[in-house]
């Protein structure tokens, strides 16, 4: 029985393309017009909330800014003067200093309570523990200089002030050794403020509780490294009162060499005797 040899007929070879990522979102667009319009939506209210968040910032900051113009002013600037009063009319009050610091702090607090994110917030933090230490608050400035360092240990401008004062308030605590490690820490800050008045105040309070030589190895190195502050001076005149360039090197005795000053008395000049003439 004959057999038929079937000619196979040879498949087209279509070639491969390489679609990429882009391509194939592209191409689901196309089938999928409404998606262009969710994503435009999607945008718009992306950026009509980052405007929102824009203004609701600046209208913050400028609120937060005016309170604390007042509490500034309340705080750092003298109370105006008395000004005439019109015949039959009574003369506005005029607050005290006590009362014009309370109602600087309570603006302070206010401004750190509703504005917590504004620039003006951290400002207004460090002035609220200078407000209640001129107040003589010390708990109440304590607590304020503490939160300030706990929110913004990366400002070293002010942290080096907040430590200089947390010094103080410590010294008035009846605390120096608390003291001297506020002290120190301002001192030793790099790019801190204050660094010369801090070297001095650490020097003084090492002094005050009897560490005199550390006292005057600090007095020694600031007048060396601030040698144009008036820190500086201060603790070059305490070197000098602890460590007496006289007193450091007596010269030793039977050597000729001790001051002889003439005995003279007390308020009167030394005269020589006068010789009479014959």
């Amino acid at each position: 029985m004959p057999y038929k040899i079937r000619v196979q007929k040879k498949k087209e070879e279509v070639p491969l393309r390489i679609v990429t990522r882009s391509e194939q979102m592209l191409d689901q667009v196309r089938t999928h017009p409404k998606w262009i319009w969710i994503g435009a939506g999607v945008i718009l209210s992306v950026l009509a909330l980052l405007l929102m968040i824009q203004i609701l910032t600046r209208r913050a900051e400028g609120k937060a800014s005016a309170l604390e113009a007042e509490a500034s002013t309340l705080f750092h600037e003298p109370p105006p003067l008395p000004q005439p009063v019109e015949e039959g009319k009574e003369a506005p009050k005029e607050m005290t200093k006590t009362e014009r610091l309370k109602k600087s702090a309570s603006l302070y607090d206010e401004i750190v309570e509703k504005y917590p994110r504004t620039a003006t917030a951290m400002v207004a933090q460090y002035e609220s523990g200078n407000v209640y230490f001129e107040l003589e608050e010390h708990d109440a400035a304590e607590k304020r200089y503490r939160s300030f360092l706990e929110k913004y240990p990366g400002r070293k401008d002010l942290t080096g002030l907040v430590h200089l004062r947390m010094g103080y308030l410590n010294q008035k605590k009846g605390d120096p050794a608390s003291a001297v490690n506020h002290f120190k820490t301002a001192y030793e800050m790099e790019n801190g403020k204050s660094k010369d008045q801090a070297g001095f105040e650490l020097g003084r309070t090492l002094e005050q509780t009897g560490k005199k030589e550390e006292a005057m190895e600090i007095y020694k190195k600031l007048s060396e490294t601030f040698a144009q502050s008036p820190w500086a001076a201060e603790a070059s005149a305490r070197l000098m009162i602890l460590n007496p360039p006289a007193a450091s090197n007596p010269p030793p005795a039977g050597t000729g060499k001790e001051s002889a000053a003439p005995a003279v008395s007390e308020g009167k000049p030394s005269q020589k005797p006068v010789e009479k003439k014959k």
